[in-house]
C-alpha cells in the first residue's frame, strides 16, 4: 500500500517546464489580441493598451521564467543525490513571494516511499542549499512521496500510467473545465483521453492533471 509521507524543514538562505503556464499564456494572447484590434480600428476603445495592462503580463512572464530557472537549476543540482539513496525525483513545486518561498520537492520508489527516505532527502537538499548560492530567498523545504493522486510534471510520467484513469483541469475556450477519463496515449502536444468518447487536451490548455486515485473496497 502506498503512503503519503513528508518532511518539513525551514532555513534562510544568504546569497522544469513541461506544462506551460496556461493563465500566463491566455493573459499574453488576450493583450496581444486587444492590440492587434486596436491597432486595426484605430476607434476601438482604448485605442493604446493600458499600462497597468501591459505591467502585469511582463510581470507574470518574469514571475514564471524566474520560478522555472529556479526549479530547473534545483532539479539539476539534487537529482543525483536523490538517485543515490535508490529514489527518483518525481517533481518540484515553488511557491510564495519574492523573500520567502514553499519548496515542494517529490520523491519516488518502487516499493513505496517512508518518512526515512523523506528525511535523508530533506536533510541533503538543506545542505545543498546552505553550502551553496543556488537560491536567494528564505525558504520552507517540503519532502514528500508523490501520493495517490500524484501530480503529472513530465511527458514521461504520463507513459507510466497509460491504462489509468486521471484527473485533469484545463481550459475549454473561456471555461476551466475538469475531467475524469481514461489516458489512451501522451505525445509532446497533449494527451488522449477517453470517457464516453475519444478526445483531446493541448497541453497549454492543462492547469493540473493528476493520476485518479483507486480505493480498493473490503468485502469484510
Amino acid at each position: 500500500m502506498l503512503v503519503e509521507v513528508q518532511i518539513l524543514s525551514s532555513a534562510p538562505i544568504y546569497l522544469t517546464k513541461f506544462i506551460v503556464n496556461p493563465i500566463l499564456l491566455r493573459l499574453i494572447a488576450g493583450w496581444s489580441s486587444l492590440v492587434a484590434r486596436r491597432a486595426h480600428n484605430p476607434k476601438v476603445v482604448g485605442s493604446n493598451p493600458a499600462p497597468a495592462t501591459i505591467f502585469w503580463a511582463l510581470y507574470g512572464l518574469l514571475l514564471y521564467v524566474v520560478m522555472t530557472s529556479t526549479i530547473e537549476k534545483l532539479e539539476t543540482n539534487i537529482t543525483k543525490d536523490i538517485e543515490s539513496f535508490g529514489l527518483s525525483l518525481w517533481g518540484i513545486e515553488l511557491s510564495g513571494n519574492s523573500r520567502s518561498k514553499l519548496i515542494r520537492i517529490f520523491i519516488d520508489k518502487k516499493n513505496g516511499v517512508d518518512i526515512d527516505d523523506c528525511q535523508k532527502v530533506s536533510n541533503q537538499v538543506n545542505e545543498l542549499l546552505t553550502n551553496i548560492e543556488l537560491v536567494s530567498f528564505d525558504y520552507t523545504l517540503e519532502v514528500s512521496s508523490p501520493g495517490l493522486d500524484r501530480k503529472f510534471f513530465k511527458l514521461e510520467q504520463f507513459h507510466e500510467f497509460i491504462g489509468h484513469e486521471i484527473k485533469v483541469k484545463f481550459y475549454d475556450g473561456n471555461k476551466k473545465v475538469t475531467k475524469i477519463a481514461l489516458l489512451l496515449s501522451a505525445n509532446e502536444e497533449g494527451i488522449f483521453l477517453k470517457d464516453e468518447n475519444e478526445f483531446f487536451i493541448n497541453f497549454d490548455k492543462v492547469i493540473v492533471a493528476r493520476l485518479e486515485p483507486i480505493f480498493e473496497v473490503s468485502n469484510e
